[in-house]
């Protein structure tokens, strides 16, 4: 299934370094890793846990692929039972060398900000920018310092905490370009999950 831009790849990883997910092991015992969900634009893998990969075996099995965990089992005491959490997601240009194949969690191939501004004709960018999601992830909203592009150059101002409306899905099916990991930022974030919520 199709569902971002041939250029992008997502990894989910448990084991990035400035990641919020990271973790030696999920709370099940399984080893953390890093894995792709989308390669080229398909989706290609989940989140999982050993409670919840086999709901997937059907998927899995049409597509060839063993059901398993990908160790994304979290919970927050002893008490709680494991659910399946969000790994840290990294975007990677799809032409990446090792996109998609590797434990490496930032992009080795792309271009840096000022060479995607370079290739824009016209556009808005968004700096130091900031997102909220709604709890399916769907949709949500970016604010931060907008900035209009025109002819490759960082122009004129055009306001601060702008809001722009997003469309998880349509985003992501038409990103035209990734930069490299010079033009990438950590973030953290809060996510909870589950009743009572974790």
């Amino acid at each position: 299934m199709t569902i971002a831009s041939p250029q992008v790849t997502i990894l989910g990883s448990r084991v990035s370094a400035h990641g919020a997910a990271l973790t030696g092991w999920a709370d099940e015992g399984v080893a953390a890793e890093t894995f792709p969900i989308v390669r080229r634009g398909v989706l290609t893998d989940f989140a999982t846990s050993r409670a919840e990969a086999p709901f997937l075996t059907e998927w899995y099995t049409q597509h060839q692929r063993p059901v398993r965990s990908h160790g994304c089992a979290v919970a927050n005491t002893a008490a709680d039972l494991p659910v399946v959490s969000p790994p840290d997601l990294v975007v990677q240009d799809a032409n990446a060398p090792s996109s998609g194949t590797s434990s490496s969690t930032s992009a080795v191939h792309g271009r840096g900000f000022q060479a995607l501004v370079a290739e824009a004709k016209s556009g808005v960018a968004v700096l130091r920018g900031n997102c909220t999601m709604d709890r399916q992830q769907r949709s949500g909203l970016i604010s931060g310092d907008l900035y209009e592009i025109a002819n490759g150059q960082l122009g004129r101002y055009l306001g601060a905490t702008a809001v722009l409306d997003v469309r998880s899905l349509p985003f992501l099916q038409n990103i035209a370009a990734m930069g490299d990991a010079t033009s990438a930022e950590w973030r953290g974030f809060t996510s909870t999950k589950g009743q009572p919520e974790q």
